[in-house]
């Protein structure tokens, strides 16, 4: 598996794909979605990935400006274009979110 910035990485081609992952036990950190995918956007995936694992960190990343905080879900969002090291910093704030709201 890849890895990156110590982060192992697993990557699903669609939406469907990431629900048929395991979401849950040792190793699993966060999910990270783009909101615009094939067959779901990233809020509905997240809210499904959600269901057995309600505190799963979520980051949903996205170039559109224009789709609003209910359309998002309330999830944590990353704005197109970003460098590397913006991304991990804003996976690395996702355990801290959920932990607050705990």
């Amino acid at each position: 598996m890849p890895r990156v910035a110590g982060y192992r990485l697993t990557v699903a081609g669609s939406g469907y794909q990431a629900l048929a992952l395991p979401r849950d036990g040792p190793g699993v950190y966060a999910l990270v979605t783009d909101y615009a995918m094939p067959g779901m956007t990233g809020a509905e995936l997240a809210r499904e990935a959600r269901e057995p694992r309600p505190v799963l960190p979520v980051l949903l990343v996205t170039g559109y400006a224009n789709v609003t905080d209910v359309e998002f879900g309330g999830q944590r969002r990353l704005a197109k274009s970003f460098r590397q090291a913006r991304l991990v910093a804003a996976v690395e704030e996702l355990p801290r979110e959920v932990q607050s709201a705990q």
